[in-house]
């Protein structure tokens, strides 16, 4: 939520567009940390099965 690059408003108001469309989604939001943060390892696992078993 401290993301410098990409605005946490805008990243729920593009995941609130996806969902009024029925598109598949899920925003990952770790509190006090920016985009890329340490120990990304669990959330970057997380990513990579949610597009295995979505885009697959």
């Amino acid at each position: 939520d401290k993301d410098l690059l990409v605005p946490i408003q805008q990243s729920r108001f593009f995941q609130s567009k996806l969902n009024e469309l029925g598109v598949k989604n899920n925003l990952i939001v770790v509190p006090g940390e920016g985009h890329g943060w340490k120990d990304m390892v669990p959330q970057l696992n997380q990513i990579l099965d949610w597009h295995i078993k979505n885009l697959s």
